[in-house]
């Protein structure tokens, strides 16, 4: 009966020493790990906008740029600008118009749009506009997203912005995670 005990000892005590010489394996592999969520931020200057339409009266709109926003001179002005994401899938989760709105008889909004090419179609994501206000720059956020999710292999997403009167972009930052 010794002789057997002896017998087993020996192994088990190998056992034991080569679990601790390699490990008994990570502690983290028993335990599901969540994915790790990276939040960014882009922000699209005055400069990247475009006109997109004539002024009101199918005249030319008038506008500039100065050193950091656009301006437009005429009634009304319709621009676009196309937001390139660092990666191909993202979900859309703020969006902030930074601009100026003199007064009640001026504005300025921005939709932030997913084209869907392949399929002729448009959705809107998300919406904003200035409140009439003194401060300037005035920033204006919405977290009011619908079809927050934009893979970029389907989708080509894009602002527009909407100018009336005395009023000045001077970009939209866009939020989002991955």
């Amino acid at each position: 009966m010794l002789l057997s005990k002896r017998l087993w000892a020996v192994p088990l005590v190998g056992l034991l020493v080569a679990g601790l010489l390699v490990g008994f394996g990570d502690e983290d592999e028993a335990v599901a790990k969540e994915p790790r969520v990276t939040i960014g931020k882009i922000m699209v200057g005055a400069s990247a906008f475009t006109p997109n339409e004539n002024g009101l009266g199918g005249g030319d709109t008038a506008y500039h740029f100065n050193d950091v926003s656009l301006v437009v001179i005429s009634e009304y002005g319709g621009f676009v600008a196309p937001v390139s994401f660092p990666v191909p899938v993202v979900t859309i989760r703020k969006m902030s118009l930074v601009g100026y709105d003199t007064n009640d008889t001026s504005s300025l909004q921005v939709t932030l749009y997913r084209a869907q090419p392949l399929r002729s179609g448009l959705e809107d994501i998300a919406f904003v506009r200035t409140v009439d206000s003194t401060d300037d720059p005035q920033v204006s956020t919405t977290r009011n997203i619908r079809n927050r999710r934009v893979n970029t292999v389907n989708h080509a997403p894009h602002l527009r912005v909407d100018m009336e009167g005395a009023a000045r972009l001077y970009g939209v930052q866009v939020v989002y995670s991955y």
